[in-house]
This record gives C-alpha cells, sequence and structure tokens, in this order.
C-alpha cells in the first residue's frame, strides 16, 4: 500500500504553524519514519492502522505544520514468535527544528507509536526514561486484545463492562508519579470473580506453586488483605512490596508494550492494571487483568533475587532496538516459566500455572 501527498515547498507564502514557533526564515525540511505498534489479529490490523493515520495527521493539522510529503509504507513482518506485523510511514514537513522537536516528543508519547526514526541521521532514535517520573511517558497501549477491537473477547458484546473499563483506566490516564494510587470500588460481580479465581489457584499452591511463591503470597496474605471476599487496592501492595524486594507499582490502562514494560523494570517498577476479567470467563483473560498480575506477578517480585533480576532485564532493554526488545521480552517469559519448573522439581512436585 502506497500513498502519496506531495506539493511544492517553493511558495513561502504559506504560514508555519502559530501555535508553536512561527519563524520562516529557519524553515527546513525534515523526514521522518513513524513506527507504529506491532499488532497480530488480522481482524483488527486495518482498523488499527487507520486510527494511527488519523491521529498522526490530526497531530500535525492541529499544530498547523506544514505537510510536504506523505507516504505509507509497506508492513513489516516482525521475527518474533508471534510474527506480528508492524506498519509504518514516511512524513515530510517543512518547519524549523525547535517546532520538530516539540512535534518528536509528541509523537513520542501517542499510544500508537512504537518508534521514531529519523533519516537524515541514519540513526534510530529510540528514547527512554532517564529518571522515574519520566514513565509518566511510558504508558504506549497494545490495543490488539481491547474487547472493543477483538470480536472473541468474552466483553465485545457487554456495553456495561466495556464502560466500566473505560471508567477504571481513566485512573491510570491521569496518574503521575508520585501521586498515591487512587482506590477502586469494586463490584459485588467483580469480587465474586475475583474471589473465585483465588480460592481454585490458592488450593493448588501446595502442589502445583514453588517455594518462593507461597512465600511470596503468604506475606500479601499477611500484610495486603490478599483474600477471597475483597480484591486488594494497588497503593496498599506498592507501599509493601516497596518495603521487602524495592519495586513499586503504578496503575496501566491495558496491556503496555513491551519498551514499556521492560524500561519501567529498570527503575523497579510494575505497571499493574485494576480491571477485572469478564466475569463470564473467570479462569481466563485474552489480556492481563489485576487477577493475572496481583495473583500471578505479585507473590514473586515480593523475592528480592526476583525482583533484582527483573531491573536487570529492564536496564538492557534501555535505549534497545526493537528486535532487541522482543528478543528480551521473550527472555523474561521463559525466565518466569523456568524458574517456577526448576523450583517445582526441587520440590518434587509436577507442574506451574498460569492465571
Amino acid at each position: 500500500m502506497l500513498m502519496m501527498c506531495d506539493k511544492s515547498i517553493e511558495n513561502n507564502n504559506k504560514p508555519l504553524t502559530t501555535e508553536l514557533n512561527h519563524d520562516e526564515k529557519n524553515s527546513e525540511i525534515h523526514s521522518i519514519i513513524i513506527y507504529f505498534h506491532p499488532i497480530t489479529d488480522e481482524k483488527s490490523n486495518n482498523q488499527f492502522y487507520l486510527q494511527a493515520l488519523q491521529e498522526l495527521l490530526k497531530c500535525i493539522t492541529d499544530k498547523k505544520l506544514d505537510l510536504v510529503h506523505f507516504e505509507t509504507r509497506p508492513p513489516l513482518t516482525l521475527s518474533n514468535a508471534n510474527q506480528d506485523i508492524q506498519y509504518s510511514c514516511l512524513i515530510t514537513l517543512e518547519t524549523n527544528e525547535v517546532n520538530m522537536n516539540l512535534l518528536y516528543e509528541e509523537l513520542r508519547c501517542n499510544s500508537f507509536v512504537s518508534r521514531i526514526n529519523l533519516p537524515n541521521n541514519q540513526e534510530s532514535q529510540y528514547w527512554y526514561p532517564k529518571h522515574i517520573s519520566d514513565l509518566d511517558k511510558c504508558q504506549h497501549l497494545l490495543l490488539k486484545f481491547q474487547p472493543e477491537l477483538q470480536t472473541d473477547h468474552p466483553g465485545f458484546h457487554d456495553k456495561v463492562y466495556r464502560e466500566r473499563r473505560e471508567n477504571i483506566a481513566k485512573i491510570a490516564f491521569h496518574y503521575k508519579y508520585g501521586d498515591r494510587i487512587p482506590e477502586v470500588e469494586y463490584t459485588k460481580e467483580e469480587i465474586e470473580t475475583w474471589g473465585l479465581v483465588f480460592t481454585k489457584m490458592k488450593a493448588v499452591h501446595a502442589s502445583r506453586a514453588c517455594r518462593e511463591y507461597i512465600d511470596g503470597f503468604q506475606l500479601l496474605e499477611k500484610y495486603c488483605n490478599y483474600n477471597s471476599e475483597s480484591i486488594p487496592q494497588l497503593q496498599t501492595i506498592c507501599e509493601f512490596m516497596h518495603r521487602t524486594s524495592g519495586f513499586r507499582i503504578r496503575p496501566v490502562a491495558g496491556l503496555v508494550s513491551p519498551r514499556d514494560f521492560l524500561a519501567s523494570l529498570a527503575f523497579r517498577v510494575f505497571q499493574c492494571t485494576q480491571y477485572i476479567r469478564h466475569h463470564s470467563r473467570p479462569m481466563h483473560t485474552p489480556e492481563p487483568d489485576c487477577i493475572h498480575e496481583l495473583i500471578g506477578h505479585m507473590p514473586m517480585l515480593v523475592n528480592r533475587k526476583f525482583a533484582d533480576f527483573s531491573q536487570e532485564l529492564g536496564l538492557a532493554s534501555l535505549g534497545a532496538s526493537e528486535e532487541e526488545i522482543m528478543r528480551l521480552s521473550t527472555k523474561l517469559h521463559k525466565f518466569i516459566y523456568k524458574i517456577n519448573i526448576s523450583n517445582l522439581r526441587s520440590n518434587h512436585r509436577n507442574s506451574a500455572y498460569e492465571i
């Protein structure tokens, strides 16, 4: 697919942006290649890509920037286990360096954008957080599992559920570094879903969970109100984990990109959702929810050795290429699986489980 939009750049009477820095004298031609987040689901491909392009063009037109050239690129199939497809486009603008830097910063924070390449430098610009407060910019979500996009998602036809998800997601969108994590008042149905999974999982701990997981889970029961009758709040868990392993929690609205997830680990921060999976399928969810993360991940992150290793992977991801990010993400998932299997074998148990 190729789409081009060219116009003459000889006309010096056209207005440059009035919202940023109006300076015709220092105008230059700037080109950037924008890579959107990779997706797997073919049903969502076109819709996702069109939304991404609309967001991009809106960003340019809102700032009244002068678009010289616009070109979509053939999709790339990434070399990862999921064979994700990544779309990209090339845009050329006539503007000054100040405006271009501001546009670059805004695009980098856009939820659809994975990375930006500056062809003039012949080098990809992989931004990464320098301070824990920069994680406010690491909230790029992978939308392929969202209930409004995936037709086989258990919440696809449930308007009430989708609205509930959106309301809870607003907490994450408004959260900034240093804030206390707002509490969620969970419904009776959500608590029942949590309680069902909690009870089933706890029943198999003795036969299927490693010693480190059980120790962490018992600490969370004792200090973070882990029980079948109420859903623990993230702020309570965050304070406890910071005392034990040095990790913190910050809320996130959905499945965050591997780059942003790993970057958070570099600062000993775990991005955690607050919404609950659909009640019709309590033992499975297409994307992470707080049951998966609070029961599946938090007990291991209480363990300092596991927390240290998670941070090491995060540090290795800072400034890494897209291919390196995928390898690190895969390595983390394999490590979680392997450490459970090895500990189970050492404890003469048969298998691990995922939530």
